[in-house]
């Protein structure tokens, strides 16, 4: 005889072991020294985290905080893997992102590019997977927090083709309300 609450059903149980999990992915990915280790125990953590991103929305908003404060972060002894590792966090704050949390993931992004907390080829990494997994139509709330980092030349001047058929230019033949520059009027 079947379990009648299925596979997902047992998933989504238990949230409060989740959040005991997240508590020690949280402690743990947070130390100093973690991203020293081997890539085994890092990919570990992670994989955890996009477990509980999937199975448990109410969640997001204390792994949106975790993956910020991890993408911001410094780390002085990994200089040579660093935007290794911080392409990592990216990866699963789009998987964040592809599971409905997308205007605080966007914010952050944004957030980051004004701040220059994120090297300027991380935004672009991120923009191209974001354009890769989503399509129109495009909400008003998306566009006015996603359109900034298109408008970024620096960002997207190696995304945009001469044909415009590439993601960046179809994303803005789709806006909802394209970003016009407001002409001053002159009294005369």
């Amino acid at each position: 005889m079947s379990d009648w609450r299925g596979t997902e059903g047992a998933r989504n149980r238990y949230p409060i072991v989740s959040m005991g999990v997240f508590w020690w992915v949280e402690s743990t990915a947070t130390n100093p020294s973690f991203f020293e280790v081997s890539a085994e125990t890092t990919s570990l953590v992670l994989v955890l985290l996009d477990e509980i991103t999937s199975c448990h929305p109410l969640q997001h908003t204390y792994i949106m905080s975790l993956l910020q404060r991890l993408l911001e972060a410094s780390y002085p002894s990994l200089e040579v893997q660093m935007q290794e590792l911080k392409r990592t966090f990216l990866d699963h704050m789009i998987h964040l992102l592809s599971c409905d949390h997308v205007i605080p993931v966007v914010s952050c992004i944004h957030k980051c590019m004004i701040s220059g907390t994120l090297d300027h080829s991380l935004i672009r990494y991120f923009v191209s997977e974001v354009l890769s997994i989503i399509g129109p139509p495009y909400s008003t709330e998306f566009t006015s927090v996603f359109l900034p980092l298109l408008q970024n030349d620096e960002i997207v001047s190696s995304l945009v083709s001469q044909t415009k058929d590439d993601p960046v230019s179809l994303f803005l033949a789709e806006c909802p309300h394209k970003s016009k520059k407001k002409k001053k009027s002159k009294n005369n």
